[in-house]
């Protein structure tokens, strides 16, 4: 979803739906060849099967008159479990962040998702409160805007990161300020080896918020909607 952020609305989806499940085997295209017109779902391979549920399914795929596939749908109410994806999934938002980047998730449930969190920064030792603000990190010359690292969870902070350094900031706060830093990056969970990793401009940030809230009025504050 990074690389295509410019490009994305909160409608949209960051792959195509017949690119985000796996791909058919050989064994899949048997199946189709002998089940014409009927549907084939797949699971989640790591989810319990004794508790398998609505939920568990990622999709399906509906076989043609001709050995293959003519339609993917997936499922709007899959969630995936942390051992298949690979990832620490330990909050809804990281578990929203990880299906937007493969294309399960739309972009507005991912933003949705970004307000409602509470994010944690890494203060630098020397103002631990955050006096100076956020702490802007810089590339060079090549990066004059900088960048601001959070972590979107306690679970995906690097190990031995000193807890009386860790910021908490609401998601609603991020997004003020990255509406305030249109031009500025952020990096979710950069060093943390379990997260989900993604790197965003503060302007498609505020830009989906926008959106979002255009659709979901209710969700601005009542002075900013004039009551």
């Amino acid at each position: 979803m990074s690389e295509r952020a410019h490009e994305l609305h909160v409608a949209d989806y960051a792959q195509p739906p017949h690119e985000v499940l796996p791909e058919p085997g050989e064994s899949a295209f048997a199946w189709a060849r002998a089940h014409p017109g009927e549907w084939q779902y797949l699971v989640d391979p790591r989810s319990d099967r004794s508790k398998r549920t609505n939920a568990n399914i990622m999709g399906g795929r509906r076989a043609d008159d001709n050995g293959g596939f003519d339609e993917v749908w997936l499922n709007p109410e899959f969630v995936p479990t942390a051992e298949w994806v690979g990832k620490t999934l330990s909050n809804g938002f990281e578990t929203v962040m990880w299906m937007a980047e493969v294309g399960f998730a739309s972009v507005g449930q991912f933003i949705d998702a970004f307000a409602q969190n509470e994010f944690i920064v890494v203060m630098p030792a020397d103002d631990p409160n955050g006096q100076r603000g956020l702490p802007v990190l810089r590339r060079g010359d090549q990066d004059p805007e900088g960048f601001v690292e959070v972590y979107s969870s306690s679970a995906v902070l690097p190990r031995n990161t000193n807890p009386w350094l860790r910021h908490p900031i609401s998601g609603r706060s991020l997004i003020n300020y990255l509406e305030g830093n249109p031009r500025r990056w952020v990096t979710l969970n950069p060093y943390s080896k379990g997260g989900v990793y993604m790197a965003l401009m503060g302007c498609d940030v505020a830009r989906w918020w926008r959106e979002w809230t255009e659709v979901h009025p209710d969700l601005v504050a009542p002075w900013l909607r004039g009551t």
